[in-house]
């Protein structure tokens, strides 16, 4: 069943609205729209980063699994929530997480660099005994 349209024809610049409708369902174009938190660039760019933290002196890597509005935790900050390698959640501040996805960095090219260390080592004593 399609709607019947009806015009105020009291105002020529009224948008149409719906037959049986008492309410004036007119759209504010000047009204300003509040986007959507978790489809924000903010939101969504750290998003399957890793990261590491040190707990009791014994390091868990860990990736951001989401966003948490401030609006919908009642906090004055946003939060994303991660899963640590152990299982273990936490949620932390975009300050912390950016030092945790720091520290992952730092961590990957240590280890990278130990890496190459090791083959240069190996290829010299090749060298050597050959």
């Amino acid at each position: 069943m399609s709607a019947r349209l009806m015009f105020d024809l009291e105002d020529i610049n009224s948008t149409p609205m719906t037959a049986g409708s008492e309410t004036d369902d007119r759209i504010d174009l000047d009204e300003e729209v509040e986007a959507d938190p978790y489809e924000s660039e903010k939101a969504q760019k750290y998003i399957g980063k890793d990261l590491v933290k040190e707990f009791y002196g014994e390091a868990y890597t860990g990736t951001v699994q989401k966003f948490l509005a401030k609006e919908d935790v009642g906090a004055k900050e946003d939060f994303w929530e991660i899963k640590y390698s152990d299982g273990d959640e936490e949620d932390v501040k975009e300050e912390e997480l950016l030092s945790l996805i720091e520290a992952f960095e730092k961590k990957k090219i240590e280890v990278v660099q130990a890496e190459e260390k090791d083959v240069a080592t190996d290829f010299i004593r090749l060298y050597e005994g050959a």
